[in-house]
């Protein structure tokens, strides 16, 4: 796995967001971080290539898709050092 250090700022952003928020819907993550929802799935492909998240098909998001923290994340790896 990629170390933290490699992503960007916005994408760690992004990670922290999408970890505190639990499940969500890439166009509600676009809204709520305030990104183009193309650039917004650029980083969430790259966070999902580097197993960061996982998304997934969901016919109850407005999307059609939801965004899962793998469970490897900023904020846990922050408090440890």
């Amino acid at each position: 796995m990629e170390p933290k250090d490699e992503l960007s700022s916005e994408e760690q952003e992004v990670l922290v967001w999408v970890e505190r928020a639990g499940a969500v819907s890439p166009s509600r993550l676009s809204a709520q971080k305030e990104i183009h929802p193309t650039k917004m799935w650029e980083m969430l492909e790259h966070l999902r290539e580097l197993n960061w998240v996982i998304i997934r098909d969901d016919p109850d998001s407005a999307d059609g898709k939801l965004v899962i923290a793998t469970g490897t994340n900023m904020a846990s790896q922050s408090k440890a050092e």
